[in-house]
């Protein structure tokens, strides 16, 4: 137990005097590097990077509720639950971030997903906050592990989810973490056609 105590120290303080914060990698991983200058960005930011030159065509499992239609246009998916507690207090990070990039002339749709047990606990609790936007819910909760490993998470991720689609449908970013003040600008960049 020593030994790795110390291994465990060394490499931290590596990081520190290569002037690196070390990033927390349990359960996240990086399947596809990007081709583009933003690399860096988008690696610290993305747990998947879709590589254009192997679209992988973004799909809905089956839900409860209409998606809003998108074509032609970025999709930006929050998978989300009612019990996830970083999942409710950025959703109106989301909407204002939503507002802004639209104000600044950014086309896209934000859609909620919903994963929890039933649709009627997610409406009910939407009923009781109408600041939060309307939501999909996923029809069969447990098909939510397949999908996330069909995104290239690994199947136990956490929520929230962030799945950034281009206008042609492809998927260019896919992150098992809440957002931050400090990624608007990835996102913004992430949302362009």
């Amino acid at each position: 137990m020593k030994t790795l105590a110390i291994v465990l120290l060394s490499v931290v303080l590596a990081a520190c005097e290569s002037g690196k914060t070390p990033r927390p990698q349990a359960g996240r991983f990086i399947a596809v590097t990007a081709k583009s200058n933003t690399k860096e960005v988008l690696t610290d930011f993305c747990d998947v990077i879709g590589d254009p030159d192997a679209k992988r065509i973004f799909k809905l499992p089956e839900m409860d509720g209409n998606a809003i239609p998108s074509e032609g246009q970025p999709l930006w998916v929050n998978v989300w639950a009612t019990w996830c507690k970083p999942c409710i207090e950025e959703m109106p990070v989301l909407v204002q971030w939503q507002n802004r990039l639209r104000e600044k002339g950014t086309s896209f749709v934000l859609q909620f997903i919903s994963v929890d047990e039933s649709l009627e606990i997610t409406n009910a609790f939407l009923k009781k906050r109408p600041q939060i936007p309307a939501s999909l819910h996923l029809k069969d909760p447990e098909a939510l592990p397949s999908w996330i490993q069909q995104l290239g998470l690994d199947h136990a991720a956490g929520l929230p989810i962030h799945i950034f689609v281009d206008a042609q449908g492809a998927i260019r970013c896919v992150r098992a973490a809440a957002i931050t003040a400090g990624d608007y600008a990835t996102v913004a960049q992430l949302l362009k056609r």
